[in-house]
């Protein structure tokens, strides 16, 4: 739900591979269950090289999911004075896949929310301070979402969020074989290497980080408004990530060793690059990457925070960074269900990218959105996080009848 499975895209070398045509003045990409923003971050990477105007149309079906990408992407565009290539790798990573946040990683996830509650509420400070930005298509009850789940980011004394008794976690429910029992299975029978992911919801670790602040972008609201009573973790701890490793894919030299990296090593070096890229607009000529191979580092037992009412919050309020041929709209989530449809859509996109969790959604108008040489990319089923192989071969078998 808060990530996907299929590595980020960069959307100028699509075209480049699809068509035999110089840049096109404009691309016009959809991304329906955008769920992690990497392809934006991975284009956005990538724009100093060309003189295209991007239009990215992000459709999600759930608000939280909204706020978080945004979050994740006030990372990517921030002031290289507030934050260093390394800082905003470390924090991206953190805030992306970590049940339990360094102190000053939820220090800033609850300083961006005051910035973004302010960016939805406030006509004049979006344009000022997030031009990048376009949240028109937005209906005035998912603003009030919005503001909802930034507002669930702030530390409060009224409610000291506990993620870790937040109720049932996905993919490790109660069963005679619960928690390490069942990860021991999971590792002699399916080959998952993940033993700590899965037991602390701490996916990319650094022996001398201390993770203890809870990670409320991994939460949804249930049932009420009126308090956070009701909101609970329900992202996916069954297996990796299979987003930004580069076990993927990579044209770094030295990467491609089995078991030579950690995946977090490997998240690392990929974000790295693309947040030097931003800030500096030159590619990176070489890349200091860990090299731990496959052994398990020494990892702190968690600690447990001295309550979130205590924290002072560092402002975070610099402008992002202005990419004048970039714009990120954001569409109602009504779509997500209907599929954006009418005449201002007709013949309008690129490409269209539909994430795994979103097909059962698609329907055969969408095509009517594509242009004639567009392309539609449905994210599959290749990297499982289940260890359900009888699964995998009959999703390979329909793909293959399909095709």
């Amino acid at each position: 739900m808060f990530w996907g499975f299929s590595e980020a895209l960069n959307f100028y070398e699509e075209f480049k591979d699809i068509s035999s045509k110089n840049d096109p003045e404009e691309l016009n990409i959809l991304l329906f269950g955008n769920t992690d923003s990497r392809h934006i971050i991975k284009t956005l990477a990538k724009s100093y090289k060309h003189n295209v105007k991007v239009n990215f149309y992000v459709l999600d079906g759930c608000i939280e999911i909204v706020a978080r990408n945004m979050l994740l992407l006030s990372i990517a565009l921030d002031d290289p004075l507030q934050l260093t290539v390394k800082s905003k790798t470390h924090l991206f990573m953190d805030i992306f896949g970590n049940s339990l946040l360094r102190p000053i990683s939820y220090n800033y996830m609850a300083s961006r929310a005051g910035f973004l509650r302010k960016l939805i509420t406030d006509s004049d400070f979006l344009p000022e301070k997030a031009p990048i930005f376009n949240i028109d298509g937005l209906k005035y009850r998912e603003r009030d979402g919005l503001e909802d789940a930034f507002n669930f980011w702030l530390p409060s004394e009224k409610h000291v969020f506990n993620i870790s008794k937040s109720g049932k976690i996905i993919g490790i429910g109660a069963r005679f074989d619960y928690k390490k029992g069942g990860f021991d299975w999971d590792l002699q029978m399916c080959l998952k290497e993940y033993t700590y992911w899965r037991d602390t919801g701490v996916a990319f670790t650094f022996p001398e980080y201390e993770q203890c602040n809870p990670n409320k972008t991994l939460v949804l609201d249930y049932l009420s408004k009126d308090d956070y009573s009701h909101r609970g973790y329900v992202g996916d701890m069954v297996g990796p990530f299979a987003v930004l490793d580069s076990k993927l894919r990579t044209n770094k030299v030295g990467l491609h060793g089995d078991n030579d990296y950690r995946a977090t090593d490997l998240t690392e070096a990929n974000l790295f690059e693309m947040f030097y890229e931003l800030s500096k607009e030159l590619p990176l000529e070489d890349i200091d990457c860990h090299k731990y191979g496959n052994i398990i580092l020494g990892m702190s037992e968690l600690l447990s925070s001295k309550g979130e009412e205590n924290i002072e919050l560092k402002s975070y309020n610099e402008p992002f960074l202005k990419f004048p041929n970039i714009k990120i709209n954001f569409l109602p989530l009504e779509d997500a269900f209907e599929i954006p449809k009418g005449e201002i859509y007709k013949s309008k996109f690129d490409f269209i990218f539909v994430a795994s969790n979103y097909l059962d959604f698609v329907k055969a108008p969408i095509l009517e959105t594509l242009k004639d040489e567009g392309s539609i990319y449905f994210e599959t089923k290749t990297f499982p996080m289940n260890g359900d192989f009888e699964f995998l071969e009959t999703y390979s078998d329909f793909s293959k009848e399909n095709n």
